[in-house]
Order: C-alpha cells, then sequence, then structure tokens
C-alpha cells in the first residue's frame, strides 16, 4: 500500500485484484453500488484487539476504519434514496494514528486528532457532501 489521499478518484496503487473485480461488477451491472469500506470496527472488534502482545509496524500510520453502526446507517441511506451507479469510500472521517488508537484503548490515554498525513488516506467526504451525512461515530480512536 503507498502512502498518499485516496478518494474514489484514485486510480493509482489500488489492490488490482479488488480494482479489477470492480471494473467486472461495473460492467455487467451498472446500477450497483461499490462501497469501499475502512476497517470495520465495533463492539467486541477493537483495533487493539488485534495487538495484543504484538509490536505496532509504523505506528504514526493513520487508521481508515469505519464503525457498523454508521455502515448499517449508510446502507439503509442508500436504499431509502434509491441510489445507483456510485462507488462511495466508507471510513469515518477522523484518522487517528495507530499508536494514538493503541494509546486510548489500552491505556486510557486521550490525544488531539490532527489532520495528519502519514501513511494511506481513504477520504469518504464524497459520501458525507453527496448524502449529507453525518457521522454516528465519526472518531476510530472511541471505536
Amino acid at each position: 500500500h503507498e502512502d498518499g489521499i485516496y478518494t474514489e478518484e484514485s486510480k493509482e496503487n489500488l489492490n488490482k485484484n479488488i480494482f479489477e473485480a470492480e471494473k467486472f461488477y461495473k460492467n455487467a451491472f451498472p446500477q450497483i453500488n461499490i462501497l469501499r469500506f475502512g476497517g470495520l470496527m465495533g463492539d467486541e472488534r477493537r483495533f487493539s484487539n488485534y495487538f495484543k502482545n504484538k509490536a505496532i509496524s509504523q505506528p504514526d500510520d493513520v487508521v481508515n476504519h469505519i464503525h457498523y453502526e454508521d455502515i448499517a446507517e449508510i446502507t439503509q441511506l442508500l436504499i431509502q434514496n434509491k441510489i445507483e451507479s456510485k462507488i462511495y469510500n466508507i471510513v469515518a472521517p477522523l484518522h487517528p494514528t495507530k499508536e494514538q488508537v493503541l494509546d486510548y484503548q489500552v491505556n486510557n490515554i486521550e490525544s488531539k486528532v490532527e489532520n495528519l498525513e502519514n501513511g494511506r488516506i481513504v477520504l469518504g467526504t464524497l459520501l458525507e457532501n453527496e448524502l449529507e451525512y453525518n457521522f454516528i461515530k465519526p472518531n476510530p480512536i472511541y471505536f
């Protein structure tokens, strides 16, 4: 995964297999929506669970997570509004670092989430703008 900022329009440095599958399904079924989910989190799916007794690589890289409650709400909005033929990145709007998430979840140390640019940052602003969506859980630190 290459570092940088990624939107729905990004064509460079995407997973080739997933990108080819997206193209195949868009060609076969032009009306479908493609939802590119960030890391699924919420309840017992906590980032810290994946690093028990393990060191994290690149702790200053940001996370691109989404809470399952937002996935459910967004899916319902898409169905209710009869949205078709769209590609959306479904990720929380805030991107704390891996270290910030772990500090809070493991040690209850809270820090302010800055607009950092370390690592791969996936933006979901198209969905926010087009559907005027306000995230239920905008900050992955608290997932």
